[in-house]
């Protein structure tokens, strides 16, 4: 033997196998249909659902009450700049008519620009224009 052929010998010898096949089960795997890509007449029908579904629960429609009209309730966020919170709380000492609205909370926002915009109409809009307004005001109120 050659030089070259020793060495490989003994590389061939030094590296054992980290774990022993006899250790290792083979186990032989088998996937049928794995070239079976159409359709067949056994798996058309769908799987039958063994759990049954629960009935489904009627929800109640809810109560509005006839006294508190929701189209007047403050449900939408509106971005105010701090200048105009503070001109509106600054007003506020001013007008009149807060007091006069008996309110058993504190006045807010909702209410004060309320007032101001009845107030804007009433004074500032020509009679001629303002029976327009009241029209396009109410007919959209009743859409809401």
């Amino acid at each position: 033997m050659t030089e070259n052929q020793n060495s490989e010998n003994e590389n061939k010898l030094e590296i054992d196998p980290l774990i022993t096949t006899s250790t290792i089960k083979r186990k032989q795997v088998s996937v049928k249909g794995t070239d079976d890509f159409g359709r067949s007449a056994t798996y058309n029908t769908p799987p039958k659902k063994d759990t049954e579904t629960p009935e489904k629960k009627v929800q109640k429609p809810q109560r509005i009450d006839p006294t508190e009209d929701f189209r007047k309730k403050a449900t939408k966020t509106q971005k105010l700049s701090p200048d105009v919170i503070l001109k509106i709380e600054v007003l506020k000492p001013y007008i009149k008519e807060l007091e006069e609205l008996n309110l058993d909370r504190k006045p807010t926002v909702n209410d004060i620009v309320d007032m101001l915009v009845d107030h804007y109409v009433n004074t500032k809009i020509p009679a001629r224009h303002l029976g327009s307004y009241k029209a396009v005001y109410s007919n959209l109120y009743d859409q809401l």
